[in-house]
């Protein structure tokens, strides 16, 4: 236990000077709690309760007489950190938020024992202690970027001026007589309805005449550049405007001043300088009643002033001066709108620099980076406050445009609209993208049969609920200023009634509100049985200690070997958060889980395959059977032949089978499961290997040349096939250390055995290290009664050239049997019951494959 006494919890923790108060530590557990509490959607902030001795009154607050004085005090950073493994571990580290100090009497008169206990929280509780709402994102970004000038024009409609949040002059109304006579009307502040992500700003409408806002500017002579950036909305029924730099109706101004013309009418936007005719273009979106951000950039360009007009970070209009002129210093701004009779026109954030900042970082500051993902969106935001922030890898989504809030409403927002999580991390804060939370590695596992539990230990080990706490089957979700969508789940609706909910999410597009409410519905109706905590006694289990102190927000822990009465299958969850009480002799976690396997997604050779919707036994299935026959929905097809995509785990009822192959497989020991009977050599010695395909449970045969014969090979004992029919001959081959040319081969015989004919499949020369699947299918000859199989090496490869073969069959590709053609899958030998689960299936159980394929949000 250490106290980091008059450190500023502002700093960075590598500053401060820890004081160790473990010798204080009274028997009292320790205890801690970190992440999500129980059905809560949000982590909550971390605590850390502990009571340390004070006999001597150094942890009594304020106490001049303290050895710590004057810093026994609220917000000194606290850490809690165990021996283990040889390093120390850190379990928790936050900020003191009460000292709760105890005098008690004892048997000598006037004297007492102390005691205090400390109650310390993450940083997450300071910041949600304020409600101190955020400004503008361009607000926000404006100031940090050195302008010369900034007025945001925020400002309420009892106010008389625009505020400058840099350079020391208000922008305020023209008072006077405009050269063109046009009668001067006031500005509207407070009324301008420039984007849904800003405040209000001054609004450039009225009934007639001319607004002009202005505001004296110091720059220092000779620039070489300046540039003026600016929000502006507005269609092209509004009055023309400009903006004027140094105008001769202003202080210090001259004529032939230079200006930028917004023309709404004519969609136009002009520049005029040294008194040269105006130089045209058109802004074709510019007035489409949007709000867009303009950036008038102007240099010194030899003799010469050069210019550019970008509108969203795309240039309309260039040109440069004709005659010769010196780019003037700015000493004042002004801008100009001429009111039309309910026309809206709004106009904000107006900036002037000299170094302008990234023009497409203003753009996005001015859209309220629109588009940036959730992590990058809690990236900036962290670092826009000083905070230290660990953002994991993986994807994300993109924003809506940032609106005034508070931080920890912005990083809310960004952790529900990815469905990421946020939460302590150290002394700062940690961000788990979306991405990130897809296919979890396994980072704890917890046998459950070798689980002990201590005398005093809790002993609801496995307590779990099949309730409706989180069951939702109909999302509605909307975006802010943007549409809705509706998902349900009627089928799930039929069986539970309805259950249905809403978001708001801050998502980029009106296109991702399906997809959210999709996954929603889907997160929201898993069935499975659910424990809103479950217990691991470390002192009794210290072999899960090692594995325990590695786990985090976000980590999948499995526990195996459930009871029986239990239903079949792991545990498989994700720690959302914990409690720890660490005493002398004991240390007790409580997690925090929710589902794991729902955020398994299909992935690019991963185990997840497509569902099959509507796939049922066609017939009755027996314990024992190794062979079942499927019927399938016209819509979804039949099952996949292709080699490589077996074994295949399979879902029958409630039984996991793993399926090795399409087909009703007719060879014998096509798997190599245990020898390889049934099975001889081609001029090449055969053997088995225990060692098999990665990914299967069974050997492989083992090929090795004679190094003298052209062909060659493994060949199977006689199988017993029928006259013109089709068949589909499957194997997997490996070449071991140097190429081989390998093809699947039949011989066809009359029933007595006599030769007819023999099939050849494509050859392909095997690239070593590698399995290579091989499948292609044969018509029987009309008087065929048996086949003999034949994987085959041709080339007359050197006695070094070893190869293996796995997973030989040769199976019928339907059969009419029955009521219908009905696919058929085969399994090798135990391959039944994986999932501990062993029984007979009726016709019309439902078949599907074990982990139905889910896409990524």
């Amino acid at each position: 236990m250490h106290a980091a006494f008059g450190a500023n919890p502002a700093g960075s923790p590598g500053s401060w000077t820890w004081t160790d108060l473990s010798s204080r530590l009274q028997p009292e557990p320790v205890r801690l709690r970190a992440g999500r509490s129980a059905g809560a959607s949000n982590s909550s902030p971390g605590t850390c309760t502990v009571t340390l001795d004070n006999d001597d009154g150094a942890l009594t607050p304020l106490h001049p007489l303290s050895t710590f004085w004057p810093n026994v005090r609220r917000g000194t950073p606290l850490r809690v950190r165990v021996f283990w493994g040889g390093v120390w571990v850190v379990r928790f580290a936050g900020f003191a938020d009460q000292w709760e100090p105890e005098f008690l009497p004892t048997t000598t008169p006037g004297q007492a024992s102390s005691r205090v206990r400390v109650t310390a929280s993450g940083l997450l509780r300071r910041l949600e202690q304020g409600n101190r709402t955020l400004f503008s994102a361009p607000r926000r970004y404006i100031p940090r970027t050195n302008p010369v000038a900034y007025w945001p024009l925020e400002d309420g409609q009892l106010a008389s001026e625009g505020a400058a949040l840099a350079g020391a002059q208000s922008m305020r109304p023209f008072v006077g007589t405009h050269p063109s006579g046009a009668v001067i009307s006031y500005p509207r502040w407070g009324q301008g309805d420039l984007a849904p992500w800003l405040p209000s700003t001054v609004s450039r409408s009225g009934n007639a005449g001319l607004t002009v806002i202005w505001a004296p500017v110091t720059m220092a002579s000779s620039p070489t550049r300046w540039t003026v950036d600016t929000m502006y909305r507005s269609g092209t029924d509004a009055g023309d405007g400009t903006i004027d730099v140094n105008p001769s109706y202003l202080p210090g101004g001259a004529l032939a001043w230079p200006q930028l013309l917004l023309l709404p009418s004519v969609r136009g936007l002009d520049v005029a300088m040294n008194g040269e005719p105006e130089v045209s273009a058109t802004a074709a979106t510019l007035f489409d009643g949007l709000p867009h951000h303009v950036r008038w950039d102007v240099t010194q360009s030899g003799a010469k002033v050069a210019w550019v007009v970008y509108v969203d970070g795309v240039s309309v209009n260039s040109g440069t001066t004709s005659g010769n002129m010196a780019l003037p210093s700015m000493s004042s701004l002004a801008l100009t709108a001429s009111a039309q009779d309910g026309a809206d026109l709004a106009q904000g954030h107006v900036a002037v620099w000299t170094s302008p900042p990234t023009l497409s970082t203003a753009v996005a500051a001015a859209f309220g980076y629109r588009g940036e993902t959730a992590a990058v969106r809690v990236t900036r935001l962290c670092a826009e406050e000083s905070i230290t922030v660990t953002v994991g890898s993986g994807g994300s989504e993109p924003m809506g445009p940032q609106a005034p809030a508070t931080l920890v409403e912005l990083l809310r927002e960004a952790e529900d609209a990815d469905m990421g999580v946020l939460y302590e991390s150290g002394f700062g804060l940690a961000y788990r993208p979306r991405g990130a939370r897809y296919n979890a590695p396994v980072g704890m596992t917890v046998d459950l049969a070798q689980y002990l539990v201590a005398r005093n230990g809790s002993r609801d080990v496995l307590s779990p609920a099949y309730d409706d706490q989180g069951l939702r089957n109909e999302w509605t979700v909307t975006r802010p200023d943007g549409g809705e969508a509706t998902v349900s789940d009627l089928g799930h609706q039929a069986r539970v009634g309805i259950y249905a909910d809403s978001a708001d999410l801050n998502v980029a597009s009106d296109g991702r509100l399906v997809d959210h409410a999709a996954w929603r519905v889907w997160l929201g109706t898993v069935d499975e049985l659910r424990e809103r905590a479950f217990p691991l006694d470390l002192a009794a289990n210290p072999g899960l200690l090692t594995a325990w102190l590695a786990c985090q927000v976000g980590t999948r822990v499995v526990r195996t070997n459930p009871p029986a009465q239990y239903q079949p299958g792991d545990l498989d969850r994700l720690v959302d958060g914990w409690s720890e009480t660490i005493g002398p002799r004991s240390w007790m976690v409580q997690v925090t889980p929710s589902p794991a396997a729902v955020w398994d997604v299909a992935t690019a050779d991963g185990e997840q395959r497509v569902a099959a919707d509507g796939s049922t036994l066609a017939m009755d299935l027996t314990s024992s059977a190794t062979l079942f026959a499927l019927s399938h929905t016209a819509a979804n097809g039949p099952w996949t032949w292709y080699p490589v995509d077996y074994p295949l785990d399979v879902r029958i009822g409630g039984e996991k089978v793993r399926a090795d192959a399409a087909g009703w497989v007719i060879n014998g020991n096509p798997w190599f499961v245990t020898d390889v009977s049934g099975w001889v050599g081609a001029s090449s010695g055969v053997t088995w290997l225990a060692s098999g395909r990665p990914g299967t449970p069974y050997g492989v045969a083992r090929i090795t040349p004679d190094g003298v014969a052209a062909v060659g090979g493994l060949h199977s004992a006689q199988v017993a096939v029928t006259a013109s029919t089709t068949y589909r001959l499957t194997m997997w081959a490996y070449a071991e250390v140097a190429p081989v040319d390998v093809n699947i081969a039949v011989d066809w015989l009359t029933g007595a055995g006599v030769p007819i004919s023999s099939s050849f499949g494509p050859t392909v020369s095997l690239t070593p290290g590698v399995w290579t699947p091989f499948t292609v299918a044969f018509s029987s000859p009309a008087t065929t009664g048996l086949a003999v199989l034949r994987a085959r090496h041709g080339g007359t490869p050197a006695a070094s050239s070893l190869w293996r073969v796995s997973g030989y069959t040769i199976a019928t590709e339907a059969t009419t049997t029955g009521s219908g053609a009905f696919q058929r899958l085969s399994c090798a030998p135990g391959g039944r019951g994986i999932n501990g689960i062993n029984r007979a299936w009726p016709s019309g159980t439902e078949v599907d494959v074990w982990q139905p394929a889910i896409s990524a949000l």
